[in-house]
């Protein structure tokens, strides 16, 4: 997954391989909120994750749809900074 924030550090975008996927968020301290976005097959969603104090890792939930009742969220998206 690769994560690049505009000039304003308040917008991202990001892509990762499943399924070419596609990310476009904001950054509102250290929570990332956006929306997923998979053209290959057509599925989409949100998620929102929090950014740890060292800013090389994130824990967060995901959810098909626009449908923002957490019971329908799935927790696990996680990853750790490489560069």
């Amino acid at each position: 997954m690769f994560f690049e924030q505009d000039d304003n550090l308040i917008t991202i975008t990001g892509r990762y391989n499943h399924e070419d996927g596609l990310i476009v968020g904001t950054i509102h301290g250290n929570v990332v909120s956006s929306r997923w976005i998979q053209s290959s097959n057509d599925r989409s969603g949100l998620f929102e994750f929090t950014i740890a104090t060292d800013g090389q890792s994130f824990q967060g939930s995901w959810c098909y749809g626009t449908d923002v009742n957490r019971r329908d969220w799935y927790n696990g998206w996680d990853a750790r900074r490489v560069k």
